[in-house]
């Protein structure tokens, strides 16, 4: 459709591993991480697993957040995180008071955001106005929470059209196919999504069995294990 804007997937997975093996299965743009997944790395080097995780995507965009609360420190961790990732790294920043603050400011100086950990509508539309290139909307925490969490989607993404501004809205914690689905549908321009829901998802009962009912009736006519390459002459 003209005009039209191609989703963005992302995957969200700090291992490095895991990373290089779904990046080159799958047409995604990139890789999300948050502290809590850095943790689970161990106690190696912060700089070495960051360093090893921009290696593996490349040129692909890569997400990885702050962990200070305080303006000075939030801005200083960014400015370590891009020293070894690159400029071009996605500092995710918590869009809480202080968190908008910082947004603000990296922003005016030419750092690539995020606004993380949006519950509400006014959370994502100030992390905007701040100058924030995504924010990434919490779907199945908020659920969880008791929040209506597609109609705050459908809100931040009318905004985001209506007002013309330059971030993208971001689903991101989808636990379930219906959920991603439901992101799509509410008018999120980008999702994450984990690699175990990715690969139940792709290779769903319905579609191995249907597969496997077209190959039987093919092996049917040309015998047991019998492909099209068989017919290549050398």
């Amino acid at each position: 459709m003209e005009g039209s804007v191609a989703m963005e997937l992302y995957l969200n997975e700090e291992r490095v591993d895991v990373v290089k093996k779904y990046l080159d299965l799958y047409p995604l743009d990139g890789i999300t991480t948050n502290p809590k997944m850095m943790g689970n790395l161990g106690r190696t080097p912060y700089e070495k697993n960051l360093r090893l995780l921009r290696e593996a995507v490349g040129d692909k965009k890569l997400f990885t957040q702050v962990t200070s609360e305080n303006y000075e420190d939030i801005l200083s961790e960014a400015r370590y995180i891009c020293s070894i990732a690159g400029r071009d790294t996605y500092i995710k920043v918590p869009a809480n008071e202080v968190g908008i603050k910082a947004l603000k400011t990296l922003h005016e100086q030419g750092y690539r955001t995020l606004g993380t950990l949006c519950f509400t509508t006014i959370q994502a539309v100030m992390a905007l106005q701040a100058g924030a290139d995504y924010v990434a909307v919490l779907y199945n925490y908020m659920v969880s929470a008791g929040y209506d969490a597609s109609k705050t989607l459908k809100d931040i993404a009318a905004y985001v059209l209506e007002s013309g501004c330059h971030g993208k809205l971001m689903g991101v914690g989808v636990r379930n196919h219906q959920q991603f689905s439901d992101c799509i549908g509410c008018g999120c321009q980008a999702v994450n999504l984990n690699a175990d829901n990715i690969t139940q998802w792709m290779q769903n009962e319905p579609s191995v069995s249907t597969t496997r009912d077209f190959l039987d009736g093919w092996e049917a006519t040309w015998g047991p294990g019998a492909k099209i390459k068989d017919f290549i002459k050398p």
